[in-house]
């Protein structure tokens, strides 16, 4: 086995990449072919563009579902691609703190109404498959998104969020941290995720601070994905 020499950070940086989808260390994986055919396989399999692939993407899912965002069957699935893990529970865990109450009162919350909700991750890579799967409808069909990173010109930025907090039709917005959680207004939206969290806790606080601000009227809940047994554990 060939073996890409690695700084312990950038170690660090790929197994927390690695929980979010293993398509993200794609070029990492590729570098550790080996002999052995069952490696070559595994890391096949877990390179391809399917929501499946990730505990923390199917989480998401699960999640968006409970906000009633996204179109889907009568049966209660999904239009898109769908596949319901029933091992779920035990793989992933949703770490849940409102901004305003420290006991999660009704389990049917979420469910009694629509909800726009601000997804948060640390990298960009993240928000461009997050796209990929939403356009593809793997999380529901029907859902309309915008997304704020740094590839985003300051021009453009308050028009987004103005177009978030007052357009109904617009259910999602994607942002990363570092771009999105100082100085917005985004107190259209009700619901925020993390993907994945910040070394800085205060950058997590300042990102729901985006939602639950002054001229919010609306109980904002704030969702963690955590995967179980991995370094994401140790960085909360």
């Amino acid at each position: 086995m060939t073996i890409q020499w690695l700084t312990p950070i950038q170690v660090l940086h790929a197994l927390r990449k690695l929980v979010d989808h293993p398509l993200l260390i794609s070029k990492l994986i590729k570098s550790l072919r080996c002999e052995d055919n069952n490696y070559n396989y595994l890391a096949e399999q877990c390179m391809q563009s399917h929501i499946e692939q990730s505990g923390k993407m199917l989480a998401l899912r699960e999640l968006l579902n409970e906000c009633q965002i996204g179109e889907r069957l009568s049966t209660g699935e999904f239009d898109g691609i769908y596949s319901r893990n029933k091992g779920l529970e035990h793989e992933q865990k949703l770490e849940q703190v409102s901004s305003t109450t420290a006991n999660y009162e009704s389990q049917n919350f979420l469910s009694n109404t629509t909800h726009k909700a601000l997804i948060f991750c640390q990298w960009r890579a993240t928000i461009e498959l997050i796209s990929f799967f939403l356009n593809r409808g793997e999380f529901g069909s029907g859902i309309n998104f915008l997304v704020l990173d740094g590839q985003t010109p300051p021009s453009q930025r308050q028009s987004i969020v103005d177009r978030f907090n007052t357009d109904p039709n617009v259910q999602l917005l994607l942002l990363t941290t570092h771009v999105g959680g100082i100085g917005l207004n985004l107190t259209g939206a009700d619901v925020v995720i993390f993907m994945d969290h910040d070394w800085n806790p205060f950058r997590d606080l300042q990102a729901i601070d985006r939602a639950h601000r002054l001229g919010q009227k609306r109980t904002v809940n704030v969702f963690r994905l955590i995967t179980l047994g991995t370094v994401e554990e140790k960085v909360m």
